[in-house]
């Protein structure tokens, strides 16, 4: 761990790293616009890290008014629900407001079919979120806008290091990306429920020993 970072944000590395090897899959570059789809823990984390590495073009698509509410605070350029966004009626066409790069965080199958709606011709969606339900592709459009698709799975070689020199280096927000209170192994499944909800915006960590006082607990929450 580098010197003085905290057990509680060094705790968020994984994550971090899934989300910097998502960036490096999906090739963008400073002054192209980015799509976030899906505002959980992993969406907010993308946001955070594109907005650490400069980029300064990002909308986020979220259904939850919490999560929409904590993507502003992290720095999107807008934030919009689902159905705001523009879906094209024939796969040739593209919306006039086109990302370079989409970054799909929800798992969910429309958000999956509305983030390939999003790119221009040439244009990157990167599945990072999972879900059990599977999406119906237009392979039409992929081949007409010569789109690519690929998904995020794991780590970059040196992901868990440059994951945190980053939470290190103070770019990243990471008092809105914790939520405030860890939670007891007794308090796991009222959290899950709240996240499956959408009811809480940030990684809500898990202290095994039930004790909330950070300021004398340094052992670190799971």
């Amino acid at each position: 761990m580098p010197e003085g970072l905290s057990l509680r944000v060094a705790a968020l590395t994984e994550p971090m790293a899934v989300v910097l090897h998502a960036i490096t899959l999906s090739e963008i570059r400073p002054r192209q616009r980015a799509l976030i789809t899906g505002a959980g823990p992993i969406g907010s984390f993308t946001l955070a890290a594109l907005r650490a590495r400069g980029m300064d073009d990002i909308t986020v698509s979220e259904p939850s008014p919490v999560r929409r509410a904590l993507a502003q605070r992290l720095g999107a350029t807008r934030t919009v629900e689902p159905e705001e966004l523009e879906r094209p009626a024939m796969p040739d066409l593209v919306s006039e407001d086109a990302y370079h790069v989409a970054f799909e965080c929800s798992g969910q199958p429309a958000a999956i079919q509305t983030a390939l709606a999003q790119l221009e011709r040439g244009g990157r969606l990167v599945l990072v979120g999972t879900g059990m339900k599977r999406p119906k592709l237009d392979h039409n459009r992929v081949l007409l806008n010569e789109l690519v698709l690929t998904g995020a799975y794991n780590y970059d070689a040196s992901g868990f290091e440059d994951a945190l020199a980053l939470l290190a280096s103070g770019k990243v927000p990471a008092d809105l990306l914790l939520e405030a209170e860890d939670v007891p192994l007794e308090g796991m499944l009222a959290a899950m429920e709240r996240l499956a909800a959408g009811q809480l915006g940030g990684k809500v960590l898990v202290a095994p020993s039930g004790r909330r006082d950070h300021a004398r607990d340094h052992r670190p929450p799971a």
